[in-house]
C-alpha cells in the first residue's frame, strides 16, 4: 500500500479511525489520559476504501492492522453469570483491568508495529464494551475478503458496528449472518482454514463461512477443530500458527485425531496448561521470522529462538487480565502475498 501524508485530526472528527505510519512525525503519547484520539492523525474513510484486503496465513509480512483501545469501563465479573462462563473460568482468568494501563500497553504495541513498518488503524473506541480492545473476534480476512463475525456473547455483539460503518459498503466485505463465528477461532494456513468449535463458534457459523467462501470464489478447505473438553474460549488460546510449518499447541485441549492431523502439517511446540491460561499461546507473527511474545513467556521464547525466530517482547500483563493477548488485540487487514 502506497504511503500517504494524512491531515491532522480535527475535533469534530474524533470518532474517526486513526492511523500512524513510521514516517509520521507526531509521536505516540506515553500514556493516554482520556478516550480522545486527538494526538493521532486521521486516516479518513478514503483510506478505508483504498486498503486491499489480503491474508492466506498467519505469518506473512503484516502490512496493515486494526487495533482498538478499551472504553472507559472495565470487566465486572459480578455482572455476568452463565454456564458457558463457568466452564471457561476453569481454563482462563477473567479479572477487572485498569483501562488506563491497558491503553498504555496497547499504544506500546502500536509503537512496535509502526517501528516494523506496519500501518496501524485505531478503530473508534467509543462504544464502551468491556472486551472491545479484542477486535480479532469481530472479523477476519481470508483471501481478498473481510468477513464480519457473528459474536455469541450479548455483551460483545455491538462491537462489530464500527467495522460495518468503516467497510460495510464495500463489495469485498461479507457479513456472516447465521450461527456464531468469531475471529479467534479462525486460523489460516494457505489452502486450509482451521475453525475451532469453541464455546463461541457454532457448527452453523462454520456452515455460514463455507457458503460465503463459495460465494466469493475463495478456494480453500475448512477443517473444523473439536476440543477435548468444554470451556475453550477460542482456538487461538490453545493453538497458534507462528511461522511456516510451526505452531504452538496446548495438547490437552485436543483429542487424538486432531493432534494427529496437526502433527502431520506442523512442528508443534507444546505449551502447558498454565502457559495457555496466561495467554502465552496468543502471540502475533508480523513476518515469517518475527513474533510478538509476552515478557512472561521465556520458555516459549527460547523454543522459538531455537527455530531461528526473532522474538519481540512487551508488557501485556494488564491486557491479559482478560483472556486475550497480541493476537486477540489485532485484526490484520493486509499481509504480503508471498507464501
Amino acid at each position: 500500500m502506497a504511503r500517504r501524508n494524512y491531515r491532522p485530526l480535527e475535533a469534530e472528527n474524533q470518532k474517526s479511525p486513526v492511523v500512524k505510519h513510521r514516517r509520521q512525525t507526531t509521536g505516540w503519547p506515553v500514556t493516554v489520559k482520556s478516550l480522545s484520539v486527538a494526538p493521532y492523525l486521521s486516516c479518513g474513510k478514503y483510506l478505508m476504501n483504498d486498503i486491499s484486503f489480503f491474508a492466506n496465513n498467519e505469518y506473512s509480512q503484516l502490512l496493515t492492522v486494526c487495533l482498538r483501545l478499551p472504553g472507559a469501563i472495565s470487566y465486572d465479573p459480578t455482572q455476568r453469570q452463565s454456564s458457558v462462563l463457568e466452564r471457561q473460568k476453569k481454563h482462563y482468568d477473567f479479572l477487572p483491568y485498569d483501562p488506563q494501563i491497558v491503553r498504555t500497553q496497547l499504544i506500546k504495541l502500536a509503537d512496535i508495529l509502526v517501528e516494523n513498518d506496519i500501518s496501524v488503524i485505531m478503530i473508534d473506541n467509543t462504544c464502551n464494551y468491556p472486551a472491545q480492545h479484542f477486535p480479532r473476534d469481530t472479523g477476519f480476512v481470508i483471501g481478498d475478503t473481510l468477513f464480519l463475525s457473528q459474536l455469541k456473547s450479548a455483551i460483545r455483539q455491538g462491537e462489530t458496528v464500527a467495522l460495518v460503518s468503516l467497510f460495510g459498503n464495500r463489495e469485498d466485505v461479507h457479513v456472516l449472518n447465521s450461527g456464531t463465528i468469531e475471529g479467534g477461532d479462525v486460523m489460516l494456513d494457505k489452502d486450509i482454514v482451521y475453525v475451532g468449535l469453541s464455546e463461541e463458534t457454532s457448527h452453523s457459523g462454520v456452515k455460514s463461512l463455507e457458503r460465503a467462501l463459495k460465494k466469493r470464489n475463495i478456494d480453500t478447505e475448512i477443517i473444523p477443530i473439536n476440543f477435548s473438553h468444554g470451556g475453550v474460549l477460542h482456538l487461538d488460546t490453545v493453538f497458534n500458527i507462528v511461522a511456516p510449518q510451526t505452531a504452538l499447541i496446548q495438547l490437552s485441549a485436543f483429542n487424538n485425531s486432531a493432534i494427529k492431523r496437526l502433527e502431520a502439517r506442523f512442528d508443534l511446540i507444546p505449551v502447558s496448561e498454565i502457559e495457555s491460561r496466561n495467554m502465552e499461546v496468543n502471540t502475533l507473527s508480523i513476518n515469517p521470522h518475527t513474533v510478538l511474545v509476552r515478557q512472561e513467556s521465556p520458555r516459549i521464547a527460547a523454543q522459538l529462538k531455537q527455530r531461528n525466530m526473532t522474538v519481540l517482547f512487551t508488557d501485556f500483563s494488564e491486557v491479559c487480565k482478560m483472556p486475550g493477548s497480541f493476537r486477540c488485540c489485532s485484526l490484520p487487514l493486509q499481509r504480503k502475498s508471498s507464501f
